[in-house]
């Protein structure tokens, strides 16, 4: 079985790898934009020379929630361009299953728990 120090070693050689990549695409795509169709918040499918190149270009949004609360009155409940997304508190999840068990048994009913995939931070240290 291979040590630690040559696991890690190929860890952070191809994550370094992965990163120059991304930077290179990246690139790449820059310099192809101005020579593609594009639609701002779509996607547009361009065929060119053998190749097709989908562009997408999302319009991201963000919410400020103490200006949503200013202003949400004035604006008809079916109508709000917002939505409320339900999910687990990790910590609450946590605190509810040691503090209050029977409360967690109920909360469980609705809480599917399961394995996440593992993450690693990997950096030489400097002698």
């Amino acid at each position: 079985m291979p040590e630690i120090k040559v696991l890690a070693k190929r860890w952070t050689t191809a994550k370094s790898r992965v990163k120059e990549l991304q930077e290179e695409m990246a690139a790449i795509e820059a310099e192809m934009l101005p020579l593609l169709e594009s639609v701002e918040g779509g996607a547009k499918t361009n065929h060119a020379d053998g190749y097709t190149i989908v562009v997408k270009r999302p319009v991201n949004r963000v919410i400020d929630g103490e200006a949503w609360e200013r202003v949400k009155e004035r604006i008809p409940v079916g109508l709000w361009p917002v939505r409320v997304k339900i999910e687990p508190d990790a910590k609450g999840c946590e605190w509810l299953a040691e503090n209050r068990p029977e409360l967690w048994v109920l909360a469980s009913e609705a809480i599917t728990e399961k394995p996440g995939k593992p993450g690693f931070t990997v950096e030489e240290e400097k002698e």
